[in-house]
């Protein structure tokens, strides 16, 4: 992919611009509802800090049962699994709704065929992502797009390995009972989840993609780039870095 002329910073200015304009108009509304749950409730803060029954913080074991124990869990209000699952989850279309939007909003400075090879790889991205959330058992998740995302932002910015499968779904699963508990979807249909839902993937997608390509060619000041990119963008989520 012949990037060596494209910045991160440009990639996000485009892509923010484009979720505050015609991507709002579809989806964004959805996606800036879903922020604002984030900020105004601190449901992150709650859900990376939530105690784990086992008393541990990111032990990387996986637990017998797919879901925490809701009665302990939760404060005051139960929620089942099947409404965890009911808002986290969404019946996909059968095609991308966000992809070609995402690309094109890279803009003018993008010859086209780098558009149509950044729209191949995000693709492929959001394709293996699937696969793999299918056979965890977590298909059309949001919850689990949106730690992915926060996720590689950390990575990025601390420049330290993603976490294990093990304590991303142990971190989805809180995420997941909060905004449930919250009605962060109760509102949204199948088309604006899909589309957060690629959104987010292709965020973060993006990020690691220019990431690792600034530690291969040792380009110091493009990985302090995605490192500002990703503070701004932890930010967004409330989540506050130093």
């Amino acid at each position: 992919m012949k990037t060596h002329k494209l910045s991160i910073g440009l990639v996000v200015v485009t892509i923010f611009a484009a979720s505050q304009t015609a991507f709002a108009q579809v989806y964004g509304q959805g996606y800036q509802n879903l922020i604002n749950t984030f900020m105004t409730n601190k449901i992150w803060e709650l859900t990376l800090n939530h105690p784990k029954s086992s008393g541990q913080r990111g032990s990387g074991k996986a637990t017998s049962d797919p879901l925490p124990n809701y009665g302990n869990v939760i404060d005051g209000t139960a929620v089942t699994p099947e409404q965890v699952r009911r808002a986290s989850q969404f019946k996909p279309t059968g095609t991308r709704l966000a992809l070609g939007e995402y690309v094109e909003a890279l803009g003018g400075t993008w010859t086209a065929q780098e558009k149509a090879e950044t729209k191949e790889r995000l693709a492929e991205f959001l394709n293996k992502f699937d696969v793999k959330t299918a056979t965890l058992g977590y298909p059309n998740d949001i919850p689990l797009a949106l730690v992915t995302q926060v996720i590689v932002n950390t990575a990025v910015y601390y420049d330290r390995p993603v976490l294990s499968n093990a304590e991303i779904l142990e971190t989805r699963n809180s995420l997941a009972i909060e905004l449930t508990r919250r009605g962060a979807f109760d509102k949204a249909t199948d088309q604006q989840k899909q589309g957060i839902y690629e959104f987010s993937l292709m965020d973060a997608g993006l990020l690691q993609y220019f990431y690792e390509k600034a530690k291969n060619e040792k380009d110091a000041e493009e990985l302090k780039m995605c490192k500002v990119v990703a503070k701004d963008r932890l930010k967004r989520f409330g989540i506050e870095v130093q």
